[in-house]
């Protein structure tokens, strides 16, 4: 029992105990060490009217005297000032007792130490348990706001002037209306579709349209969001994403401005970030072609993503998407 409550003392009380441990031996062998013979009033006056007293002082709260080497105390009340200067020969002089009060000093220090330790203590423990409470908010509202499947009414009628990517995108339409006629000719699809252009362009409408024309649940997310103050957070909501879309599958997941997350590793470190892009590459290894979940990002910064993102079996296809003509 002793032995698992020491354990579970941190290492600086341990220090402090230690430290208040050696102050009170300081003391007490201190005190064995004065070898100074206590002596009644009669004795010491008689002491004193030797001449061979050498030295004569005042140290709470004894009077010290010294007669052939030989060193006596006494009560400083049991004689008055007058029998001191009258019986002694030598100069009298108080001298403080700089060991106590060094003493006193170093325990108001420790004192003081392990207050400010405490109070320091008490205050990250309770900045850790509002950064857990923050953490497990942040975790609830993962399931609550940020992965809703949406139901797109958007059609490529409505999106005009990119016919170009519309007829690459009708297999990846096909694919989702009818997975079961590509598993059973074992026709492997890629899993994810990279949308490339410039700003405006309507990337996320296409997106949209390619969800409204399957019929089937779209799940929209901003890369942006998925880089979270907490390390931990943005993996935690990628791996909840793709949880959803296969349980709605078939389905689309969409990943607008992918190049937020998907930087190119190396530089600037950042933990978080690279943390959430490992676990989308994860994802995007664990699921099969046949599963019925099809990725979709949009960028326009290709040349900053990650290599390890557009290598086969993640975004290898690339659709380019360029401002609308008349045709």
């Amino acid at each position: 029992m002793v032995i698992k409550m020491w354990r579970n003392i941190s290492k600086n009380t341990i220090i402090i105990i230690v430290a208040l441990v050696l102050l009170v031996l300081i003391l007490f062998f201190s005190n064995i060490t004065n070898k100074a013979e206590i002596l009644n009033r009669a004795d010491a006056l008689a002491k004193m009217r030797q001449d061979g007293v050498e030295k004569l002082y005042l140290k709470e709260p004894y009077l010290y005297f010294t007669v052939e080497d030989q060193e006596y105390k006494i009560a400083k009340d049991a004689l008055s000032k007058d029998e001191i200067y009258g019986s002694a020969k030598v100069e009298y002089e108080e001298v403080s007792n700089t060991f106590m009060d060094t003493a006193i000093l170093i325990l108001l220090l420790i004192s003081i130490v392990y207050l400010i330790y405490t109070v320091r203590a008490m205050r990250k423990k309770q900045d850790e348990q509002v950064s857990q409470e923050v953490f497990q908010k942040e975790e609830h509202n993962v399931e609550r706001h940020y992965i809703q499947a949406q139901h797109s009414e958007v059609n490529f009628s409505d999106v005009a002037g990119v016919n170009e990517a519309k007829e690459e995108l009708k297999e990846i339409i096909d694919f989702l209306k009818n997975p079961m006629k590509y598993k059973e000719f074992d026709i492997s699809l890629p899993k994810g579709v990279l949308l490339v252009g410039p700003p405006g362009v309507g990337k996320t409408l296409i997106a949209k349209a390619v969800a409204g024309e399957a019929n089937v649940p779209f799940f929209y997310q901003s890369a942006a969001s998925f880089v979270q103050i907490y390390v931990g957070m943005g993996a935690k909501r990628v791996s909840e994403l793709f949880t959803r879309a296969k349980e709605t599958a078939p389905s689309i997941i969409f990943i607008d401005e992918i190049d937020a997350v998907g930087k190119s590793r190396g530089g600037q470190n950042n933990e978080e970030r690279e943390a959430t892009l490992n676990q989308l590459l994860t994802e995007m290894d664990g699921f099969e072609e046949s599963s019925g979940v099809m990725v979709i990002a949009a960028t326009n910064k290709i040349e900053v993503l990650d290599d390890a993102l557009l290598r086969a079996g993640r975004f290898d296809r690339r659709v380019h998407i360029g401002l609308p003509d008349f045709n």
